[in-house]
């Protein structure tokens, strides 16, 4: 069983029409990315499930913003995406994007109708709410995820200090967090947006074996969060089978252990450098510091623990 453990559907980003400047090579602006054409992506891949994850222009707004544009630039969001997740009930585990809790008063109400609603959990683009991981208002999220069985993606990009905590702040305060909702699964993506050789990543790293409720997700890293190191990022470009990518994920392996990695691509995110095959086969193939139970574990058999 492979599980790719983050997806996403839209139907278009920076349409080349009002946003001229974006290169063709990011295709995601004059085509959409449907639910269709994963699954065929997955097929192809010899891919079984994935976490697919649906945001909406106000979602993904924040960071919008600080790269210049709006949320009108985006197009997709909850309906777009539950429309495939019942049309592929097989093959897409569903989870919606944290309403802002600043726009939405309702933000706990409309949580509690997306699991209704099928979803497996929530994610939370943390910094975009520009508020702590504990603060009382997550916390009151958690709290409904323990009650009803939801699981918790974290995704700690797009930071903006002084703005927003800075990564380093979100990885201090995950422990306790992970203390005080034990009984939730948590998955944080993009290997905690920081590099394994970071000062804050060691403690981070402690407290996720210490714990058996935490994952890390291990999406292709397109670019450094702000005020992190700018040589962190892909490094890769397209020259398969991604060195640099193979790398980061021997790093955190001997981190945390291979029982605690996910293997996730984003798509269709890096699509203009990893076509969906080679995401999956650049660790598939080329991961030699892992054993074939290593490789069961990262592609499929931790996802399925998570999911309980």
């Amino acid at each position: 069983m492979i599980i790719d453990t983050e997806t996403h559907v839209f139907h278009r980003l920076l349409p080349t029409e009002t946003n001229p400047e974006v290169s063709l090579v990011h295709r995601y602006s004059w085509h959409a990315y449907t639910g269709d054409l994963l699954v065929a992506e997955m097929d192809r891949a010899g891919v079984d499930k994935t976490f697919l994850i649906s945001y909406d222009a106000e979602s993904v707004g924040y960071d919008l913003v600080q790269r210049g544009k709006s949320p009108e630039d985006f197009l997709g969001g909850r309906k777009y995406t539950l429309s495939y997740v019942r049309k592929y009930p097989d093959r897409f585990i569903w989870f919606n994007t944290l309403s802002m809790p600043r726009l939405h008063r309702d933000y706990l109400d409309l949580l509690r109708a997306d699991l209704d609603d099928g979803a497996s959990g929530v994610k939370i683009f943390v910094a975009h709410h520009e508020m702590a991981l504990d603060d009382p208002q997550l916390m009151a999220v958690f709290e409904i995820c323990a009650r009803h069985g939801g699981r918790v993606l974290l995704s700690f990009e797009a930071t903006n200090p002084p703005r927003t905590p800075s990564v380093r702040d979100l990885l201090e305060q995950l422990p306790s967090v992970l203390d005080a909702f034990s009984q939730v699964s948590f998955l944080v993506m993009h290997g905690g947006q920081t590099r394994p050789s970071a000062p804050e990543s060691q403690s981070f790293f402690r407290a996720m074996k210490a714990r058996t409720n935490v994952w890390l997700s291990t999406a292709l890293v397109d670019a450094p969060a702000p005020g992190d190191d700018p040589k962190f990022g892909w490094k890769d470009g397209w020259e398969y089978p991604f060195h640099h990518y193979l790398a980061w994920l021997h790093d955190l392996s001997t981190a945390v252990g291979v029982e605690r990695l996910m293997w996730a691509t984003d798509w269709p995110w890096m699509e203009h450098l990893v076509p969906y095959p080679q995401a999956v086969d650049s660790p598939r193939l080329h991961a030699d510091f892992w054993t074939a139970d290593d490789k069961d574990r990262f592609f499929g058999r931790n996802a399925s623990t998570f999911l309980r």
